[in-house]
């Protein structure tokens, strides 16, 4: 889900625009052609555990080794 997360990060469209340099390099998740704001910040965040990086799970040899690391 997204409502914890959310209250405190702020809205979707907000995170998106704070990340919007990475349009540049088509590398913001929260701008993806794929789901964008359609996704659920669980599917790729996780609170306590590591994060998964979703991108990889299919474009494994197309993401530059500093995106492989989700926060």
């Amino acid at each position: 889900g997204d409502k914890g997360c959310l209250s405190c990060h702020g809205d979707k469209k907000k995170i998106a625009k704070r990340l919007e340099y990475m349009d540049l390099l088509k590398a913001n998740p929260h701008n993806s052609v794929h789901d964008g704001p359609t996704l659920y910040c669980d599917e790729c965040h996780n609170e306590h555990k590591k994060s998964t990086n979703m991108c990889t799970e299919c474009h494994e040899h197309e993401v530059p080794q500093w995106m492989g690391v989700t926060p």
